[in-house]
């Protein structure tokens, strides 16, 4: 997707009294009886019995931007009153995102996911743009609550949420909640625990997911299919191939070749030899990719000569990820797609798979002329991390582009949060 990252910039002290406007604020309660007050007091304000003040509480904390008010504001994802949980788990959102998308993507080629639920659509958009901020685990509890709550849609976003800003691992009650999220009586809220299962790495849920490839509901075959291999649940290789072979073509066989791909199991490799000369663009795309991740360089170089031909765009972007295995040889190619909004995204997951090893590499395109490269190599190296990718950040953090700067500041307190 196109580079583009925005701060917000607002008013922040913690410990003292909370300065600034709150702006329009819709409750019926004064808008500035909790501004100047002391944080903690504001935080007492979350769990009034009035259910005016909690939200004023809430839009004042949030105003603070501070990550101290995560975890308070967490509490009211489990709210009484639905739409303060859904407020709530907005604010959050907000907390870890600068700008909240909505809208309509593809993800990986399988299928699509259309609702403009603020949080589906922050899942949809990755993991690059996300401030580096920790994950509290008040804020892991809170969803956890408020993905069992009795509304459909308020479960359909605390699942999303957890997704969007939660990284691996989730926690025991988070994977709790996605199982039963999985058995849900609403289709979506099942999607949203399949794809999202994946998301957080969810290992626990293998059996769970493995079920959810015959639910009734393809979509949610579809997404238990690619979580599956995003938790590396070897027990389901052989269900995804037979599912394969079964389907043979459409979203059911891309899907279990995507899953397969993510999996990565050698006894999958005779599919992935036979799927890159399919008729099938997304089928070929994801053996290449199965291929990649099996790093098996004999095996890349048994179907390069036969495949040079490869003419769909997304294809050979996946070819160069397999010949990037080998010895780097197709980084090249994939570097020069970084400025291609359309491709971009698929390259730089390639990249982050790729890894430390190739960070030298990439180096002369944070020099490249294009903005949204050198953006992009930076997001890139944010999740990638490391000593050699911190050291070529740091000069970055002066880039003529202020965006482009504002990304390295970000990508390095991302490292240093993470302690990579």
């Amino acid at each position: 997707m196109p580079f583009r990252i925005a701060l917000a910039v607002r008013a922040c002290v913690v410990g003292g009294a909370i300065s600034g406007l709150v702006g329009s604020v819709a409750a019926p309660v004064s808008a500035q009886s909790l501004v100047g007050r002391p944080f903690e007091d504001v935080v007492r304000y979350l769990g009034s019995p009035d259910p005016k003040l909690r939200v004023e509480a809430m839009r004042t904390l949030a105003l603070t931007a501070h990550p101290d008010a995560i975890g308070p504001i967490a509490r009211l994802a489990a709210d009484p009153v639905d739409a303060i949980q859904l407020e709530a788990l907005e604010t959050l959102l907000r907390f870890y995102l600068s700008e909240v998308p909505t809208g309509t993507k593809r993800v990986a080629g399988v299928f699509e996911t259309g609702r403009k639920d603020p949080g589906e659509a922050a899942f949809a958009i990755g993991p690059y743009q996300l401030l580096p901020r920790a994950v509290p685990e008040a804020l892991k509890d809170g969803l956890a609550k408020a993905m069992r709550d009795d509304q459909a849609r308020v479960r359909r976003e605390a699942t999303w949420t957890l997704g969007a800003i939660v990284p691996p691992p989730a926690g025991g009650a988070a994977e709790a909640s996605l199982a039963a999220n999985l058995r849900d009586p609403d289709e979506s809220v099942r999607a949203a625990a399949a794809r999202v299962a994946g998301a957080v790495r969810a290992a626990s849920l293998g059996d769970a997911l493995v079920a959810a490839m015959n639910d009734p509901r393809e979509d949610v075959q579809l997404a238990a299919m690619r979580a599956l291999g995003d938790i590396g649940e070897k027990r389901a290789s052989r269900a995804l191939r037979e599912r394969f072979v079964h389907d043979q073509r459409g979203l059911g066989a891309e899907a279990a070749l995507d899953g397969l791909a993510r999996l990565a199991d050698p006894a999958s490799q005779p599919v992935f030899f036979e799927q890159v000369g399919s008729k099938d663009a997304d089928l070929r795309r994801a053996a290449f990719e199965g291929l990649a991740r099996l790093g098996d360089v004999a095996a890349i170089r048994a179907v390069e000569a036969r495949t040079e031909g490869e003419r769909d765009r997304t294809v050979r972007l996946a070819r160069a990820f397999a010949l990037a295995r080998d010895a780097g040889r197709g980084l090249p190619e994939l570097t020069a797609a970084l400025g291609d909004d359309r491709r971009a995204e698929q390259v730089m997951a390639y990249l982050v798979e790729l890894g430390r090893p190739h960070v030298k590499a990439l180096l002369p395109k944070l020099a490249d002329p294009d903005v949204p490269t050198r953006g992009r190599v930076v997001q890139v190296f944010g999740i990638v991390g490391g000593p050699d990718a911190l050291q070529a950040l740091e000069p970055t953090t002066r880039d003529p582009d202020p965006v482009v700067a504002r990304a390295a500041e970000h990508a390095i307190a991302r490292i240093r949060l993470i302690g990579r």
